[in-house]
């Protein structure tokens, strides 16, 4: 079960650092998507860097005694590697809170450069649908 957790863990972490990327229009839909724009901007900027995060330190804290067929994992670094992982969990509480908060607008900081531009754009021209065009790169 700790490799299941292991393996969405980092698939979360993988496929957020693809879309912050934004290397492919494919990799930049959420920042176009028309219907829910700021639930999908929410997802990938809090939503799934937290949750994977969060699956990452559950699957360190139930990690088997002979995990992977390693004998480094004694009791004592399995209880650090426990208490670690409660520490991190308690950290990634409060960007679940903000991103479970949708009132609070997130902060351009949190966008990378690329998105920033799309939203600075959004800003000085909205548009009248609500759709925004796309801008094909691949």
């Amino acid at each position: 079960m700790s490799l299941v957790i292991l393996v969405l863990g980092l698939s979360f972490v993988i496929v957020t650092a693809w879309a912050r990327r934004g290397r492919s229009y494919r990799s930049r839909s959420w920042m176009y998507t028309p219907l829910g724009a700021m639930w999908t901007e929410r997802m990938v900027i809090l939503g799934a860097p937290t949750c994977g995060c969060g699956l990452l330190a559950l699957s360190a804290m139930t990690l088997p005694p002979h995990a992977f067929g390693l004998e480094l994992l004694t009791p004592d670094v399995l209880a650090v590697t426990t208490i670690v992982a409660l520490v991190a969990l308690g950290v990634l509480a409060f960007p679940l809170l903000y991103w479970v908060l949708v009132f609070i607008p997130v902060p351009d900081a949190f966008y990378p450069r690329w998105a920033r531009q799309v939203r600075r754009d959004r800003r000085l021209f909205p548009q009248t649908s609500p759709s925004q065009p796309r801008d094909r790169d691949d």
